[in-house]
Order: C-alpha cells, then structure tokens, then sequence
C-alpha cells in the first residue's frame, strides 16, 4: 500500500512538473504555511468552542466520514489501476482503495482540529469531535455492510442533517443539557482510550467487509 501512495505523489509530481528536492520542499512549505495561517486566523475569529463544532460540521457536510466502497466499484478500481501498471498486485490494489479514504478523514480531521495550544480543555474538545467523526465513520460502515446502496445513502444522510440540526438547537439553547459542558465533564483518558479503539474497529471493519474480494 505504501508503494501504491508513493506512485501516486510521484503522479503527481510529474503531472505539475515538480522536479528538484529543493522545489518539493519549498512546495510543502507554502502549503503548510497557508495552511496554519488560515486554521490561526479562523482560531482567532471565533471562540475555539464554536470552530471546533464549525469545523466538525464542515467534515461532515463533506461526506469525509463514508470511507467504503462497494465491492465492485473497488473491482473496478483494480482492473484500471492494473491495465496501466502490471508490477502491483491485486491485493495490493485493493488494500490502497479500501483504506485511501479512511487514512484521509485520520489525516484531515487531525490537520484541521488539533488545537493551537496544549490546555486540557482543548484536548477535551479535539478528542470529542475525533471520536464523533469516527462513530459516525463506524455507523456509515455498518450501513454499507448490511444495507443497499439506496439505504445506505439514507444512512449518510440521517448522520449530515442530524448532526446539523443538533448543532443548531445546542447553539439556540433549546436543548436539555449543553454539549459544551458535557465536553468539559468528560474525561481525556477514556476519550483517548475510546478514540483508539473506534479506529481499530474502523479498520478491522474495512478488513472483514473487503476481505472476500481480496
């Protein structure tokens, strides 16, 4: 699977004519800089309390948290990957197209809500909305393995509106409790403990679900 990542930045290296370590470099650093700059400046507008939950919705207004495919989408997959480049095999193929986008939402969810400092209230908040996109990647799964494709579309749709509406009635205050001060209740090392255990199970699940056509 590594090699199948290295292949595609090499793509797409050549593809924008990226060419010297030193261009690489200077390339990453720009974005990096960019990015920060905006994440700091987004961090200083609003409350961190509020980005975070703006942050979050954004994510799953996006979709990033369905990370399956169907089985014969990640076929298809294969053979076109394959008819261009023979020296990878078929599992490994698979394996690429099965994680790609569970290694996307880890990677993206952590860049765009870890927070800017260390304090434990922060970590209490990154940890939550962590472990909420990955029970909502879970639930979306689940949907694929025992729905069809029309019901599990309903399931990723119940999961973007109902997380909207219950960050609009929070935000009105209409709510019986307040989900900040449940946040700030919780405790970090059983949202860690938590948190690790959801992307084990994620993975495993993405495992057992593609392990067939494999």
């Amino acid at each position: 699977m590594t090699k199948l990542f290295l292949l595609k930045l090499e793509l797409f290296r050549k593809k924008f004519g990226i060419y010297g370590l030193w261009n690489i470099l200077s390339l990453i650093a720009v974005l990096l800089i960019i990015f920060f700059s905006l994440k700091i400046l987004f961090f200083k507008i609003l409350p961190y309390e509020n980005s975070m939950q703006l942050l979050t919705l954004l994510l799953v207004l996006s979709n990033i948290f369905v990370v399956t495919k169907e089985r014969e989408e990640l076929s298809k997959l294969a053979v076109k990957f394959q008819s261009f480049f023979h020296n990878f095999s078929r599992v490994e193929v698979l394996k690429y197209y099965t994680f790609r986008k569970y290694i996307i939402l880890c990677i993206l969810s952590v860049l765009l809500l870890f927070p800017l400092d260390l304090v434990f209230k922060s970590q209490k908040y990154f940890l939550f909305y962590m472990v909420l996109l990955q029970i909502f990647s879970l639930v979306s799964s689940l949907g694929s393995c025992f729905f069809k494709k029309k019901y599990q579309e309903t399931v990723n749709l119940t999961i973007r509106m109902g997380f909207a509406l219950f960050l609009a009635l929070n935000v009105r205050k209409v709510m019986p409790f307040y989900l900040n001060q449940i946040i700030e209740a919780s405790s970090v090392s059983l949202m860690l403990v938590l948190l690790l255990a959801l992307c084990l199970i994620n993975s495993l699940l993405l495992v057992f679900s593609r392990v067939k056509i494999w």
